[in-house]
């Protein structure tokens, strides 16, 4: 799928830098590519390390596509990659609210993909089990749409057998706060219950770091702040990293 999504971008005249374990099969003047293996520590910390070199976009901002899957918001019985990717749909939604916060101008989506033929399952076998499948063109197509389309940010699209679904406004979020979840949460708490994302903000608003040791307010920019708070009769640690 990454094959496929460099490809496209290429074909569109953008510049593409890539990073893979084993080298590029592809040669295009527009090609920047990085051998890079993220089971190394010191190459994956540099994700998040303050840089070391001038790092200002002209112009400023961008997108973000996360890729994760249909087993996000789904029951799947391949534990590890289950975990792994609701792990991605969760980081997405929150940074959402940071980058919108913080007035940073970069959006971020996540791409849900059903069964695509890749070199993961044969497409003999999803031919064998009579499995409706995607090519890896339609990905790319995708990502190269939520890149492009300045009015998509913080969802996420569901993609099976061809056909595109939005879910995380659409379908996932009401679900939520209009549908039975947050009701029920407020009936067997007694009503009166906030949003996790309510209790949140109002400890922002009243914890500062100088608590802490630490100066400055919890929620200024490049602030951390570790808050200890007893609430449904358990201990829970609270933190945020903003970076």
């Amino acid at each position: 799928m990454g094959l496929a999504t460099a490809k496209l971008l290429l074909e569109m005249g953008n510049d593409v830098v890539s990073g893979d374990m084993n080298g590029s099969p592809v040669n295009h003047a527009n090609l920047t590519f990085l051998e890079t293996d993220v089971t190394i520590w010191d190459q994956l910390k540099t994700s998040s390390r303050k840089p070391q070199t001038n790092t200002a976009q002209d112009p400023p901002g961008g997108s973000i596509v996360c890729t994760a899957s249909a087993s996000s918001f789904q029951r799947f019985g391949v534990t590890g990659y289950t975990t792994a990717k609701r792990g991605v749909f969760g980081w997405m939604r929150g940074m959402v609210a940071n980058l919108q916060e913080h007035k940073v101008p970069i959006r971020i989506n996540c791409i849900g993909l059903s069964w695509t033929v890749t070199g993961l399952v044969p497409k003999e076998k999803c031919d064998e089990a009579d499995l409706e499948t995607q090519t890896a063109e339609v990905v790319a197509e995708l990502v190269a749409y939520l890149i492009a389309d300045e009015t998509r940010h913080g969802q996420f699209v569901f993609s099976a057998s061809e056909r595109l679904y939005e879910m995380e406004e659409s379908r996932l979020l009401p679900a939520v706060k209009d549908g039975r979840l947050m009701p029920a949460a407020k009936e067997i708490s007694g009503g009166g219950r906030n949003t996790e994302e309510e209790a949140y903000e109002r400890l922002r608003q009243v914890t500062t770091c100088s608590e802490l040791g630490q100066p400055g307010k919890a929620q200024d920019a490049g602030a951390a702040a570790f808050v200890m708070i007893q609430a449904f009769g358990a201990r829970t640690l609270l933190s945020t990293y903003l970076a």
